[in-house]
């Protein structure tokens, strides 16, 4: 459709203007017109055509975008009511909802009512509990005051979960052999160790490093003090020889008492090396070693005596370093079944009646009087204590959970200054008597008995001598069991002796050809044992079984001794130390005297160290450095059975050791304070 206007110009196109001037008819000026032709018509007819079609497609255009928004509109009025739906539940939701708060709110108010309650009543209990407190406080300090000079012997409570504890790097044991300088080696080994700990602290000494310390010296240096009359007093105790010239006999606090003098006068072991017999006094470098400057020297910055086992073990774990221990000795006694009529005759002051609580199988017993450890190096209680002297050790731990043959279980990790083996009262020879100990990680429970007898085999010990009969009873059965190969390699494999000799003429053969084998061990009587051996006659090939009678099981090391072939000495760096069980101290503590344990804190100066020389030029050295030693380092242990080429070599080691060493080796002695 064309909008309406006054001029066809405006609207008709060009080229259809053109035609249709051509087509008007034209009015000359005597108003005569000429006639339109046809064409210009049939333009005009077809453009009005064209015009309708146009308008219906307008109009069709609208009906359809009609009938479109009329859907659309049909779709929106279906989503309101969709929608007005949906509301309708939600109103109703919110209505159960606010029924719901309305209910919360109930609870909530009732709640808050029954908490006003409770705080009122929390109030009361806490106004008791505040009198119990006050109550309780008041308690405490009359408790304290009762309590101010009371020893703790709980300790606290993680302390007790621990069970057995070591200090580490302990020196090796030094043997005090027939002198009773137990006191020297007791004091001596605290200044040891604590030089050791405060050197590899410092980086002054390496981890297997440690300076021997001169106990001849110290023992020279105490008699010198004693001398003096108004030092008579601090040296004068029971069963002491100090005071009177001889150091047989001493006490560990005179450290304590002489500390201003000690504290320069400590000196290296090879200024004066330690005398076996009974030259106390003799001590050639010691002028030349003070004069020169001696290099040890420390301030002793606390002494504390202890005398109860909780209290000794925690102060152990606390300070880490060893202490000084000082205990009664005591005999045992030993009632031996007597057969003999004419040793022991019934009715006679001759027969000791044997106990009624045992069966020994006669009515007659001797008596037999042992000491009060075993070769074990197991302390023990057997029958009543009575008290045979002193002796002064070092405590270096404890486990709670060792039992020792005697049925004891738990006690304390002792370095003793006593030799291994079988050993003598004098230089002589004369009155041997068995003795053994063991490493600190056999005490501890960390390897097996049979890793124990590569470090410490203690052969002398009956225990350990290897049983070879094969369960026969008939000596001629036993003979193929006892001295074949076989047994000859599993006794080594085991370290345990296999043959022995005769070292007693009364009751059995001496001489080379005869050798003996122990079978097997049983119990009778007052705890005592009943061995078994062959004899063997290596000439003849014969044999016969041989059973001394009953005794205490280490009496046996004195009828019979391990051949030189087959002895092998324990390891001094790693041996030396024995078991004092707590039930014994504890009868100790309660019938005899004399049980305290020392322990004193050393500060050593830079000076007394080889690693510091270039600082002190005015110090001499020349005898630290001669003292400095090395200690064989713990072997490891894999498997219960140590037979692998390293331990084997170790093994082979101490055994070369032994036999290059017995040709020069002096008899030793067993009893010393």
């Amino acid at each position: 459709l064309f909008p309406l206007s006054t001029s066809c110009d405006s609207v008709l196109p060009p080229k259809w203007m053109e035609s249709m001037e051509e087509d008007l008819i034209p009015v000359t000026a005597t108003g005569n017109a000429h006639r339109p032709p046809r064409k210009g018509l049939r333009h005009l007819l077809i453009a009005l055509a064209l015009v309708f079609l146009v308008g219906q497609g307008v109009i069709i255009a609208i009906l359809v975008f009609a009938v479109k928004t009329h859907q659309d509109v049909q779709d929106v009025h279906t989503s309101m009511k969709d929608t007005r739906d949906a509301l309708n539940v939600m109103a109703k939701s919110m209505t159960a909802m606010s029924d719901e708060v309305n209910n919360i709110d109930d609870t909530v108010t009732t709640t808050r009512d029954a908490v006003n309650t409770v705080s009122m009543r929390t109030e009361d209990i806490n106004d008791m509990v505040n009198t119990v407190e006050n109550v309780v406080q008041a308690t405490s300090n009359e408790l304290d005051t009762v309590n101010e000079n009371t020893i703790d012997i709980g300790g606290q409570v993680d302390q007790l979960s621990i069970r057995k504890y070591a200090v580490p790097y302990v020196p090796p044991r030094k043997i005090q052999w027939w002198r009773g300088t137990c006191w020297d080696f007791g004091t001596l080994s605290v200044v040891e160790h604590q030089y050791r700990l405060q050197g590899l602290a410092n980086g002054w000494l390496k981890e297997n490093e440690f300076l021997k310390i001169s106990e001849q010296a110290y023992a020279n240096t105490t008699l010198e003090l004693c001398k003096d009359p108004k030092n008579k007093d601090l040296c004068d105790m029971p069963g002491d020889q100090v005071a009177w010239g001889s150091a047989n006999g001493g006490e560990v606090p005179l450290l304590y008492y002489f500390r201003d003098v000690y504290k320069t006068h400590i000196v290296p072991w090879e200024v004066c090396p330690y005398i076996r017999y009974t030259d106390d006094s003799s001590c050639t470098n010691l002028e030349e070693a003070l004069a020169t400057g001696n290099p040890i020297t420390f301030e002793m910055t606390q002494f504390t005596s202890l005398y109860d086992i909780p209290t000794i073990k925690q102060q152990l774990r606390e300070k880490g370093h060893v202490m000084s221990w000082s205990v009664p000795l005591h005999s045992t006694y030993y009632y031996r079944p007597c057969f003999d009529e004419e040793v022991c005759k019934p009715g006679t002051d001759t027969c000791t009646p044997c106990p009624l609580d045992k069966n020994f199988g006669t009515p007659c017993c001797t008596v037999e009087t042992r000491p009060c450890y075993n070769m074990e190096g197991e302390y023990f209680q057997h029958g009543q204590l009575v008290i045979e002297g002193g002796h002064a050790m070092t405590i270096v731990g404890y486990n709670d959970d060792f039992m020792v043959k005697s049925g004891s279980k738990g006690g304390f990790i002792l370095r003793n200054s006593w030799e291994d083996g079988m050993v003598s009262f004098d230089e002589f020879g004369t009155s041997l008597r068995p003795r053994g100990s063991h490493s600190i990680a056999y005490w501890m429970k960390e390897i097996s008995e049979m890793d124990e007898r590569v470090i410490c085999p203690n052969a002398h010990n009956p225990r350990n001598w290897y049983a070879c009969s094969g369960g026969e009873t008939d000596a001629a059965k036993i003979i193929p069991h006892c001295v074949s190969d076989r047994a000859a390699h599993t006794a080594r494999l085991a370290r345990q002796p296999l043959e022995l000799k005769c070292i007693d003429a009364d009751e059995c053969i001496i001489g080379a050809d005869t050798s003996y084998y122990a079978l097997n061990t049983t119990t009778i009587g007052d705890d005592l044992g009943h061995m078994c051996f062959l004899e063997y006659n290596k000439s003849t090939e014969a044999g016969r079984t041989l059973c001394p009678s009953a005794r205490p099981i280490d009496l046996y090391s004195m009828i019979f001794n391990v051949t030189e072939e087959e002895e092998v000495a324990n390891n001094d760096d790693l041996c030396g130390f024995y078991f004092f069980p707590y039930e014994l101290l504890e009868h100790a503590i309660s019938r005899l005297t004399g049980f305290f344990v020392n322990d004193f804190e050393i500060e050593f100066d830079e000076c007394a160290y080889l690693h510091n020389k270039d600082k002190c030029p005015d110090k001499n050295y020349k005898w630290v450095e001669s003292s400095m030693r090395e200690q064989q380092a713990m072997p490891k242990f894999a498997t219960p059975y140590p037979n692998d080429i390293a331990l084997e070599r170790l093994w082979k080691h101490a055994l070369d050791h032994h036999r290059r060493t017995l040709r020069h080796r002096r008899p030793s002695r067993s009893w010393s304070r």
